[in-house]
């Protein structure tokens, strides 16, 4: 149960720094790019990595039938997308890499919820879930205090943004090990 949480804590890590700074990330566009766009232009460009995460979820849930390889693939691709992110000079190639760590959370989001019933089962399960559940989600306490004071300890996003793909990627690792240890068995 504390390797499924470790696995969910990383995913909504991804989430929540994406969901909290991706706004401060598109208004540094202007320091770093030295472009401008209104708040409406910021608003809707913080918009796209959500729709074409949405259309990213439906197809790859209908696509990817194992559920290991439902969470792993896009942890792995979205915890490598994110800090890919940093080093682009150009505010387009960005939010692209930027849309692919977004596709990345948020398709491992659902796939994720069908990995604790193939290690649990009964009432194990029920309580194994609130737990799972419980201690993932502290990383919407963790991300936003951690991106935020490492943002504001070093200037930049860099080292913050380095963290969350690191989660990411971390969450994957544990969900190809529990599959590892659950195929030996």
């Amino acid at each position: 149960m504390l390797a499924l949480s470790w696995v969910y804590f990383g995913i909504v890590y991804g989430l929540y720094a994406l969901g909290f700074f991706l706004p401060t990330i598109i208004k540094s566009f202007a320091q770093q790019y030295g472009t401008t766009y209104s708040t409406v232009e910021q608003g809707l460009i913080n918009a796209v990595p959500y729709l074409v995460g949405l259309l990213a979820m439906i197809a790859w849930t209908h696509r990817a039938a194992d559920p290991t390889v439902r969470v792993a693939v896009p942890a792995v691709i979205g915890g490598l997308a994110i800090p890919v992110a940093l080093y682009l000079s150009n505010p387009w190639l960005a939010m692209v890499a930027v849309t692919i760590c977004a596709c990345g959370v948020l398709t491992a989001l659902p796939g994720f919820w069908s990995l604790p019933t193939a290690y649990l089962t009964g009432a194990a399960a029920a309580a194994g879930i609130g737990l799972i559940n419980s201690l993932g989600n502290l990383s919407g306490f963790v991300a936003p205090y951690v991106t935020g004071a490492l943002s504001d300890a070093t200037g930049n996003n860099r080292l913050a943004l380095w963290i969350v793909g690191i989660c990411m990627l971390s969450a994957a690792a544990v969900t190809w090990a529990l599959h590892r240890t659950r195929a030996l068995r």
